[in-house]
């Protein structure tokens, strides 16, 4: 059996997202129909994105700039996060750190941290001071190393746009909701993206805490470079900014939930992606991360012959271990701020092995780096009880003579960076090709 026609089913972004991804990348014996779902609801007014996301933007031939204007979006640095901790930390997005005497950045850092010579680990990360002050480098086409902050609306349009110029087909009927009409429908694979209420019934759904967020929109953000989590009592708040005003959402830590994901999202030949497979809370990470789980999953996967039992397992394997990558992110910061206190083994073994030897585990799927890790731990006041022996030999100077340099260069790279808010309005002032999104 070949694959000629794949339906793609909701009203949401990532139902956008697919049908762009999959016009642009399949052969033209494959078409991509894009099944709108009816009174599908905004699920979040605005969207945050990991660097990581840029190669769905490079897929699909995007320039930052014009998805910035169009989308009225900010470039995200890191992650602020405040009275989770005893002290406000940012975990900024990871950077090849320089090495010295065949030891790593971060073991020098480690030597010094622990004797109390050393400054926070964000301090010596460009991103993360670009995020706490505001600041953002002059853009460039892909922006590498960066997120995004984006405008639900304005993205999923623009997306739309995107989908219908790389071929897709959009039909003016509405998606069914039955899990046996998705199975009938006239595809040979089915991509189910939509927001129907979460299957608490199906054996397959692994259920964690989770809890409705409620946003308000905010007329002006006070920081467009960083996304905020603060802590208000039981609840979190996330703060968004937009390039005009931002968002907050707030929901509570405390809640039994629904939250959680399908251990079985390929079956027969409906696949489910995004909210249809997985919902996690905004500390666990963004929306758009789990469609990217599950989009760059099935691209390895989808067979030219038709899916077969293989492609199924291990489309289940990957996905479902992403989404648990990101749902421990979350039981991270809720163990080391006292809000957890029996998390899971792997967290558990993260923990332990960073208190006892300052190393930094990382597990497959993982969607946060070593570096964005060590910040958390340093934010959380995690000290570990010892570093590398090997660092004995390696006279203490040398260990602060790199952090001093490290240190120097990422203040002066700082200095000659502009404040975003400069450069959005420079880049709002250029006439934007809106409705031609890709190439």
């Amino acid at each position: 059996m070949s694959i000629a026609r794949i339906a793609v089913l909701g009203g949401n972004v990532e139902a956008a997202l697919t049908a762009a991804v999959l016009a642009r990348s399949l052969t033209r014996q494959t078409e991509a129909v894009l099944h709108p779902e009816a009174g599908t609801p905004q699920p979040e007014p605005a969207l945050v994105t990991l660097p990581s996301y840029n190669r769905l933007h490079e897929l699909l031939s995007f320039d930052v700039r014009d998805v910035l204007r169009a989308c009225g979006g900010t470039l995200r640095g890191g992650t602020v996060y405040r009275r989770l901790s005893s002290r406000e930390f940012t975990t900024g997005f990871g950077e090849d750190l320089p090495a010295a005497d065949g030891h790593s950045f971060h073991q020098h850092w480690l030597r010094l941290h622990r004797d109390e010579e050393a400054r926070l680990w964000a301090d010596y990360q460009l991103a993360a001071r670009l995020a706490e002050g505001g600041h953002m480098p002059l853009l460039t086409p892909s922006q590498e190393g960066f997120g995004l902050h984006l405008d639900y609306r304005l993205y999923t349009d623009f997306l739309r746009r995107a989908a219908v110029h790389y071929g897709a087909r959009t039909l003016d009927s509405t998606s069914p909701t039955d899990g046996d009409d998705l199975q009938s429908l006239d595809a040979d694979l089915v991509i189910d993206c939509s927001e129907r209420q979460l299957p608490t019934s199906d054996p397959d759904w692994h259920s964690v805490p989770g809890s409705p967020v409620e946003w308000k929109e905010v007329a002006t953000p006070e920081n467009p470079s960083a996304t905020v989590f603060e802590r208000q009592g039981k609840e979190v708040a996330v703060h968004v900014p937009l390039a005009q005003g931002g968002w907050v959402g707030a929901w509570n830590l405390g809640a039994a939930g629904v939250n959680g994901w399908s251990e079985g999202p390929w079956r027969g030949k409906v696949v489910r992606l995004g909210p249809a497979a997985c919902r996690l809370s905004p500390l666990a990470g963004p929306r758009l991360r789990i469609a990217q789980i599950g989009i760059e999953a099935l691209l390895k996967l989808l067979p030219v012959g038709g899916p077969g039992e293989a492609e199924r397992g291990e489309y289940a394997r990957v996905t479902t271990e992403g989404y648990k990558r990101l749902h421990e992110h979350e039981e991270l910061h809720l163990a080391l701020a006292g809000e957890l206190p029996q998390p899971s083994t792997d967290v558990q073994r993260k923990i332990e092995q960073f208190r006892s030897r300052g190393r930094v585990v990382l597990f497959d799927e993982e969607s946060y780096t070593a570096e964005e890790h060590l910040a958390v731990y340093d934010g959380y006041g995690v000290v570990p009880d010892r570093y590398s022996k090997a660092l004995h030999a390696v006279p203490p100077g040398v260990s602060r003579a790199l952090l001093d340099k490290q240190l120097r260069d990422t203040e002066r790279k700082l200095a000659d960076t502009p404040p975003q808010k400069q450069v959005l309005s420079t880049l709002h002032r250029r006439r934007s090709p809106q409705e031609r999104p890709g190439s």
